[in-house]
């Protein structure tokens, strides 16, 4: 986890060393009618992911986003893995600022988005239909759905005519529905005591509901034509 922090460090600040030294120019990759997104924030996340998305330009002021990602843990801590699927509408503005006269692009979006995440854990089930009551060591698997709603503002700055540097905030609210798949036959009662990690949160047993939720994100965008 570390090297992938460090390396997300690394090349966050060699893009942002590049903006630095943009001179005013319109870019391609910010008025391309389809734009490569290579996702860089979710490489850090509580459940790391390879992330690739695509943008196709509406006009030139509105735009359908959609990226899909496959979600790993690769090798760190428990074993995890999933996927998932992003939507996007954006209404973008354009605009130079008068301090540096450097050229952005900032854009206001509403987000989509599904995850299913699955995660092997072991724990203890006891079985209250048995005489005499026992309990068993087993391993099974934790599906988790999670489906996110979102009001994301963010800016696309140019590196080259086909490349730039995008970010954005979201908030907006979380849905997550937490179950137990592949347990034992005649499963009665899941220990108390066992719990597991489901998207950054520790749960003891099946749950569903609705919490507050915000990201950040950066992307590497490069302009197909």
């Amino acid at each position: 986890m570390l090297a992938k922090i460090t390396i997300s460090v690394s090349v966050f600040m060699f893009l942002f060393s590049s903006l630095c030294a943009q001179t005013k120019e319109i870019s391609i990759a910010n008025r391309a009618n389809y734009q490569l997104k290579f996702g860089l924030s979710s490489w850090v996340s509580t459940t790391p992911a390879i992330q690739l998305g695509l943008e196709k330009r509406i006009n030139a002021k509105q735009a359908l986003h959609t990226e899909l990602a496959f979600v790993n843990n690769f090798g760190y801590g428990p074993s995890f893995w999933g996927y998932k699927v992003i939507g996007q509408y954006r209404w973008h503005r354009s605009k130079t600022t008068k301090r540096k006269q450097k050229y952005k692009e900032n854009f206001l979006g509403i987000q989509i988005q599904w995850k299913q995440q699955f995660l092997k854990e072991y724990g203890t089930f006891v079985y209250f239909d048995s005489d005499p009551v026992y309990g068993v060591k087993s391993e099974f698997q934790v599906q988790t759905n999670a489906f996110h709603f979102l009001l994301v503002k963010g800016d696309v700055l140019p590196i080259n005519k086909r490349w730039a540097f995008e970010y954005f905030i979201g908030l907006g609210v979380r849905t997550l529905d937490v179950s137990h798949i592949n347990t034992p036959d005649g499963l009665s009662v899941l220990d108390e005591d066992m719990q597991f990690l489901v998207h950054g949160y520790f749960h003891h047993d099946e749950t569903a509901y609705i919490i507050p939720y915000a990201t950040i994100s950066f992307k590497l965008v490069y302009a197909l034509k």
